[in-house]
């Protein structure tokens, strides 16, 4: 087995235009699997996060809503973001989504440089779950 140890990895022809092969015969950029966002945060009480990246502040809105903002912005609000929400103690286990603040717009939920997001149980309604997870891929600006 090799192993390759860099500093920097910088494409031929654009400093995003590098190729990696995922399978026998498929190729996906290297640019386009890699997080752009990372949180990982406790939803109850002061909410706090517990580890993060390319986050740089987080505000609470409220029950079961949230808005985090990030250090490098996004270029457009066409990103992709997935998360949970996860309450265990007082309502039994439950894992709840987490989504676009506002579930009619998302335009209004999103931005370049923050998201607002919402957490819903099971019965549709908004909690603050003890943690809540959010990741998003997309371009940055």
């Amino acid at each position: 087995m090799s192993e390759i140890k860099v500093d920097t990895l910088t494409g031929k022809t654009t400093a995003n235009d590098i190729t990696v092969t995922v399978g026998a015969s498929v190729t996906q950029s290297l640019h386009d699997g890699i997080a752009k966002f990372l949180t990982n945060f406790n939803g109850t009480g002061t909410v706090a996060t517990r580890d993060s990246l390319n986050q740089s502040s987080l505000a609470d809105n409220g029950t079961g809503a949230y808005t985090v903002t990030y250090t490098n912005n996004f270029d457009n609000i066409n990103y992709f973001w997935s998360g949970s929400g996860f309450y265990g103690s007082s309502a039994g286990s439950a894992i709840g989504l987490v989504g676009p603040y506002n579930n009619t717009n998302y335009s209004d939920s999103a931005t370049t440089s923050t998201l607002k997001l919402s957490t819903i149980n099971h019965s549709g309604g908004n909690f603050d779950p003890e943690a809540v997870t959010q990741k998003i891929d997309g371009d940055l600006a």
